[in-house]
């Protein structure tokens, strides 16, 4: 797994606000637990996430990710985000 090129895909795709490329980066069932929205369970929800709750109450979003941990099939990173 490419980690540095993952991340900066990751980023790319909140910025952007391209949440069906977003979803792209998660297995089908993949699960992405937002701390304000709560879980959301497969890629559609997943691109729901970005396209329909992010993006309804901020904009200009900026990700920062940070000390990225990897274990082959699990890919961790603490980031921050800011938003207006």
């Amino acid at each position: 797994m490419d980690v540095e090129r993952l991340l900066k895909e990751f980023v790319a795709a909140v910025e952007r606000r391209d949440g069906a490329g977003f979803a792209r980066l998660f297995a089908q069932d993949g699960v992405y637990h937002a701390v304000f929205y709560g879980a959301f369970a497969g890629r559609a929800k997943i691109a729901e996430l970005i396209d329909v709750h992010f993006y309804r109450t901020a904009r200009d979003c900026r990700w920062d990710m940070h000390e990225p941990v990897c274990g082959g099939r699990t890919l961790y990173a603490r980031y921050t985000v800011s938003y207006v």
